[in-house]
């Protein structure tokens, strides 16, 4: 357990994005020159081909950011995804940390005991389902693994389980099993 560990953009995982969008464009490229397709054909190559461009710049714009996206340490987890300053969530405020599948990836679910009190913080989303929480909504911190490489996204689970059992003993960590995965019984 380190005293404070940041989290910061996957950067390999970013410049393998980077350079599958640059073949990927190659490709279309090289569609247009070579086999001179019907005008419509390359009109959409050009539009799918600015897209990706923009994804490429995006991408490169969030390598060369030295903002950590998230700091986990002895006070608690605090969140800078959002444009705003950020927001942390103390370890006394925590009730559980689970590690949830997702349709595509894993999750790192935090979530709070403390009642979210800013309306203007809550998206509509949240608000429709406050009617079936008993008009309650509570603040989370919801980490994708689909940002990371699996061994990064391991490591940022096992910063935070150390963390928040070292700082609150009370605090319910659930993690995930695989239910396609057979538990190896005793050899015969």
């Amino acid at each position: 357990m380190k005293a404070e560990y940041s989290v910061y953009t996957d950067k390999i995982k970013q410049i393998v994005e980077v350079i599958a969008n640059l073949v990927f464009i190659a490709g279309l490229l090289w569609i247009v020159i070579d086999r001179q397709p019907h005008i419509a054909v390359s009109i959409f190559i050009g539009v799918v081909t600015i897209l990706l461009c923009a994804n490429i710049f995006s991408k490169i714009k969030k390598m060369r950011e030295r903002d950590p996206l998230f700091i986990i340490d002895n006070k608690g987890i605090s969140d800078y995804t959002k444009e705003t300053n950020g927001f942390t969530l103390h370890w006394k405020d925590v009730s559980r940390i689970e590690l949830i599948s997702n349709n595509t990836s894993l999750q790192i679910g935090i979530l709070s005991t403390v009642v979210l009190q800013d309306q203007d913080e809550m998206s509509t989303s949240v608000r429709k389902n406050l009617v079936s929480n008993g008009n309650v909504a509570m603040y989370a911190i919801m980490i994708d693994g689909f940002q990371f490489r699996k061994k990064k996204f391991k490591e940022i689970f096992k910063e935070i389980k150390s963390h928040a059992l070292h700082e609150n003993a009370y605090i319910y960590v659930d993690e995930y099993k695989d239910p396609l995965q057979r538990k190896k019984g005793p050899k015969k």
